[in-house]
Parts: structure tokens; sequence; C-alpha cells
């Protein structure tokens, strides 16, 4: 017996594995390999005895790894186990005989190898490229879409928009309160629109914008009443016309007319639409508006209202860049349509498709678009 252990070292090795594995437990490990306790220790001890140091501490029948047993099982014995196994398991693999190869052949190895690599790396080349072409695709594509939808010329408008009309670009819908005693917002707002259309035609990027300004009122357009003459343009000294802050919507009724005139002149897609509902004999310096209208025949229109129309006042514009129409406007209509209350002001801004602009408010606005052949495109 002690002999059949000396020469099956394999043997020994692996029932020293079992124990370690079955955390020290020889019984155990017996049940396992379906022998008997004893025979399992005696290989222990036979193990030892060849090694020349003590893999477990003996405690009665409790065995305890030593850390030279820790080590062993570690470093070698499992490794030994595993390898070995591992051969056992593909023995039925026929073992190639080694051939020597020629010169040749090896020339023929080496060179397969050489290309391998470069083949590798044109292959990470091909692949850099496909992902610069993807990128690059990809980016086009965002762009695209990001100018479809005017992401860039909303950006622009925020950026060359002052404060109050950055507001209303941002809230969409602005109101003027009946107790704001300034009373001069919508004039505000309707110079920033205009110092916008201004800074925009120098840039030759918005060159297609399309602008239609209109104003619904009883009398014309007073922009379009002025001549840049403060000696002549006295139109607010009129105090039945207007009576709060005169000197101060003057001042920028004034600005106003400053930019109309540099879009009449620098803009042939600027138009000015003008509905007025009373009689001309009660226009201030109407001799004025129709002088200004034989200059820009093609872009200022004034027009009798020939409707009743269920606007009180509608100062607005339409500014139209690609495939989307930005609707503003200053109006004594409230969102619920309370026409009478003229002491509220709303200042409205949209940003909306042909089909949205069509639809809107019922589609009140595009039947006044089209009653007086306000041209938008």
């Amino acid at each position: 017996m002690p002999h059949y252990y000396k020469i099956n070292k394999f043997n020994l090795v692996e029932n020293f594995c079992k124990v370690v594995e079955n955390d020290n437990n020889a019984s155990k490990t017996a049940k396992i390999l379906y022998t008997s306790r004893q025979s399992v220790c005696f290989k222990i001890s036979s193990l030892e005895k060849d090694l020349g140091y003590k893999l477990f501490e003996r405690e009665g029948r409790k065995l305890v790894l030593t850390e030279q047993g820790r080590l062993f099982y570690l470093q070698k014995a499992k490794n030994a186990v595993n390898i070995i196994g591992e051969i056992y398991a593909k023995k039925e693999e026929p073992i190639k005989k080694i051939k020597k190869t020629s010169k040749i052949k090896k020339f023929i190895v080496y060179a397969s190898k050489f290309m391998f690599k470069k083949w590798n790396k044109m292959l990470v080349k091909i692949t850099l490229k496909r992902m610069f072409f993807l990128a690059l695709i990809g980016c086009s594509c965002l762009y695209f879409y990001l100018d479809q939808t005017n992401y860039f010329f909303d950006k622009k408008l925020q950026q060359l928009a002052n404060p109050l009309l950055k507001e209303v670009m941002q809230k969409r819908e602005y109101r003027i309160s009946k107790d704001n005693l300034d009373r001069t917002e919508g004039v505000q707002v309707s110079l920033d629109v205009y110092e916008i259309l201004t800074k925009l035609t120098q840039d030759d990027t918005y060159k297609n914008i399309v602008v239609a300004k209109f104003l619904f009122a009883e009398h014309p357009m007073t922009a379009m009443r002025f001549t840049g003459d403060s000696n002549i343009d006295k139109i607010f000294n009129n105090k039945k016309a207007i009576d709060r802050n005169t000197e101060k919507i003057y001042l920028l009724a004034t600005q106003a007319f400053q930019y109309l005139k540099i879009l009449l002149e620098k803009d042939k897609n600027f138009r000015a639409y003008s509905i007025y509902h009373d009689s001309l004999n009660n226009c201030t310096q109407c001799n004025i508006l129709f002088e200004n209208i034989k200059k820009y025949p093609d872009q200022l229109f004034a027009i009798k209202a020939h409707k009743i129309t269920n606007f009180v006042n509608v100062n607005g514009w339409i500014i139209k860049y690609n495939k989307y129409y930005y609707l503003t406007l200053i109006t004594n209509i409230s969102p619920n349509h309370d026409q009478g209350n003229i002491q509220e002001q709303y200042i409205f801004w949209k940003k909306l498709t042909l089909d949205q602009l069509m639809h809107y408010d019922n589609g009140s606005y595009w039947k006044l678009i089209k009653d007086y052949n306000i041209k938008i495109d």
C-alpha cells in the first residue's frame, strides 16, 4: 500500500486538494471519494513525508491547514491538478507530429504575420474614417434639422432683442395692466421689433426674410406720417389724439420712423399696411402719408377698412423665415376676446407654420390677411 501511494503522486496531490476544498474535513472528503477517512488521512501523511513539511496540524480528528499547506495548495497543488485534468480531458485529440519547417515556409509564416499586422492597422484606419464620416453625417443631419426648425434664427432673435421684447418672446404672452401708468410698453416693443429687423437687414445670412407690418386702428400708421424734421412732425401737438406721455411716445415714434425709413430703403421684402377705420379728414399730417406712399408704392399701403372688423386696435408683424411665421401682436383684445376693455393691452409672440397661422384665433387673422391682400410670402 505505501509503495502504491509513492508511485501515484498525482493521487496524493489530488486527495490533498479535495480535503482543502471541503473545509479541511477528512470525513466529508472520504464520502465524496467513496473511500474511508483513514485512507484520506494516510494519503495526506504520505504527501507530507514526500514534501518534508506538514500540510495540516492535527487536533484530535480535526485537521487545520498550516501556512505551508496553504501556500502549497495555492501555488502548486491546485494548478497541477487542473493541468493534469485538462490533459486527460483532451486525450481523445490526436497529438500532431512536429515537423521541421523549411526556410520558405518560415518566410511565408513571417510574411503572413507582417501582413496581418498591416491589415489590422489598415482596418483600424478604415474604422476611424468610418466613425469620422458617420459623425460628420450625424452632425450634418442635426444641423439641417436645427436650421429647418429655425433654431439658429430663434437664437439670433433672442440675442438681438431688448429686455422687454425678450421677455415677451419667452412668455409668448405679455399683459399691460390698466394700473400701469406708463402705458408705453406697446410702443417700446414696436420700436424693438423695428430695431431687430433693421439689424437683420445688415446681415446677408437673413436676406430671404419677408416682413409684413400691419396696423388696424382709427388712423393710419403714425410713423408713415413723419418726415424726420422736428419742425414739421408735430403730430402729437393735438392733445385729442394722445393724452398720455405725449413727449415720450413722440420720441419713440420718431425712432420708429427712422427704422421704418431704413427698412423701406434697404429691404424690398418689407411691406407696411395701415388699415384705418375713420375718415382721412380727421387724420393729422396725412399729406405726408401719401407722399411716402408715392416714394414706396410697392411697400407702403394705406387702406380704408371696407368691412367692420372685430379689432379695436391691432399693431402687428408677420416675419417669415424658412417655413415659419413669427406673429407679433400688440392689441387691446384679450386672450378671452374681451374687446370692450380698452384699458388693458396685450402683446403676443407666436411661432407658427402656415397651417397654424391659417387657423390661429379661429382663422380671424388669416381672413384679414386675405381680405386686405397682405402679402406674407
